[in-house]
């Protein structure tokens, strides 16, 4: 029942379950724990369960009898460590990285649309590799050349998106019978 959350959004035990902890700590030191003692220990516990606290409380206890919180929350972030380390990491599938890829491509075009800026239209970019390109000369179904050449008193390089120069973009749209 450690349902409670503090601030940091960390899980605090109940003060049942902390005093439960102060209970096996007693039987260690040979003495009760009070009220103040439930307070302050819950408060520096905060983040870490039941189990690894009893886990942290027996494994001090087997080499002193001064148990305190800090003892405690180093034992526990030892064992966290341990376990981190000894846990197998699976690798990555071809359908993890489409998956990945495809996030990636909706959280590009969020941003697009968030800053208000246009993207090439793919299908556009598609119907243009179906054409000759008349700066590089580039065949159907072959994107463009790195060549740039002077139009209009200005540079013509590729599209970054599509990898067509624009007059192979603009062909598109100005053939007759070609899809836009």
């Amino acid at each position: 029942m450690s349902a409670v959350t503090t601030r940091f959004d960390q899980q605090m035990m109940s003060r049942a379950e902390v005093a439960s902890v102060l209970a096996m700590i007693a039987h260690f030191r040979g003495q009760a724990p009070g009220e103040a003692d439930v307070r302050a220990w819950r408060s520096a516990l905060a983040g870490y369960s039941l189990g690894e606290c009893h886990a942290a409380v027996l494994a001090a206890g087997k080499v002193t009898d001064r148990i305190t919180p800090a003892e405690i929350i180093q034992r526990i972030k030892s064992a966290r460590r341990y376990t981190e380390a000894r846990t197998p990491r699976r690798r990555p599938t071809d359908n993890d990285r489409a998956l990945f890829a495809a996030a990636g491509r909706r959280g590009i075009a969020a941003v697009y649309a968030a800053a208000g800026w246009t993207r090439a239209d793919p299908s556009r970019a598609t119907d243009a590799l179906g054409h000759t390109c008349p700066v590089c000369g580039a065949l159907p179904g072959v994107t463009c050349r790195r060549t740039t050449r002077l139009r209009n008193g200005g540079r013509e390089t590729r599209d970054l998106h599509s990898r067509a120069h624009p007059s192979r973009l603009d062909a598109v749209t100005t053939t007759p019978g070609a899809t836009a």
